[in-house]
């Protein structure tokens, strides 16, 4: 018992030797502000007694995150190392208190800095709204899903939208002349020309029924058919047209294996008669020899 209550009372002294050792850095760590904003540059300098030729400098962010480490030298640390805040919160850099540290052999010191939040971006201008309604011209009964276009007098779109079930829009516009149109299937086109002033108008477009729509229809049907078809033929005629360049592929590559062989054939062929021409005149000379003398 004695000996453990020894042991922890060693560990304590020892933790607290650390810690007066760790606090008292032969140098400090300087910025050249107490808070920045995105985009800003940080100037970390030390001053006092730095005891090694590199040191450590981290940047911890306040969610205990090492924002940036670098290993920098004496002498730029004397000069003052810049650290660029990104222009927005990416890679960790969020608003509050951060702090440095720069850690040299046992040594550390520390300073703080804010980083502010980004201000909110400035409202944007409302625009004045048109609100339309559709509505057919013999019955006066509203369209629904009719599409309506806000155009400027150069031809620009500022918004489009589609009616609801009361053949109402609202469209966004500018305070100028707007030329407003209208469609939906089965009717003309009906447009409008309006000076907007104000925040607001209410414009009324009638929309005339085509006639003989169900003979359109008909032959679109008709037609869709015939495109269908087609589209049928084309995709079984490409799907053999596939088939035919995937055999005529592997043709090809088996006729260049089959070249390549012939080649090396030819090769080897040229080689076997250089060896038994070499071989029929060793034959000879030793016949010479034999013979000869």
């Amino acid at each position: 018992m004695k000996h453990g209550l020894r042991l922890s009372l060693s560990l304590i002294l020892l933790a607290a030797i650390l810690a007066i050792s760790a606090s008292a850095a032969s140098f400090t760590v300087v910025l050249d502000k107490e808070s920045y904003s995105y985009g800003d540059t940080v100037t970390v300098k030390v001053e006092g007694i730095l005891p090694c030729d590199l040191a450590t400098l981290k940047v911890v962010s306040p969610e205990r995150e090492d924002v940036k480490v670098l290993l920098v030298s004496r002498s730029d640390l004397l000069e003052g190392v810049k650290i660029k805040i990104p222009s927005i919160p990416v890679d960790g850099w969020v608003a509050g208190t951060y702090r440095v540290d720069v850690v040299c052999g046992s040594e550390r010191a520390s300073a703080t800095f804010e980083l502010k939040a980004r201000p909110p971006p400035p409202p944007k201008p409302r625009l004045p709204i048109v609100h339309v309604t559709v509505v057919e011209e013999e019955s006066g009964r509203p369209i629904p899903k009719a599409v309506v276009v806000a155009y400027t007098v150069e031809g620009k779109v500022t918004d489009v939208k589609e009616t609801n079930y009361e053949g109402k829009a609202a469209l966004s516009v500018r305070k100028t002349t707007m030329t407003i149109v209208a469609r939906a299937a089965g009717y003309y086109i009906s447009e409008r020309r309006v000076n907007v002033n104000g925040s607001s108008i209410d414009v009324t477009l009638k929309l005339k029924r085509i006639e003989r729509i169900d003979v359109l229809e008909q032959r679109l049907d008709q037609v869709a058919m015939k495109v269908n078809t087609l589209s049928d033929r084309v995709e079984e005629a490409y799907g053999k047209v596939v088939l035919i360049d995937t055999k005529l592929i592997a043709l090809t590559k088996q006729l260049q294996s089959l070249a390549t062989k012939l080649n090396n054939m030819e090769e080897v062929m040229k080689d076997i008669e250089c060896r038994v021409k070499a071989l029929e005149e060793a034959v000879k000379s030793l016949i010479d020899k034999v013979f000869g003398g």
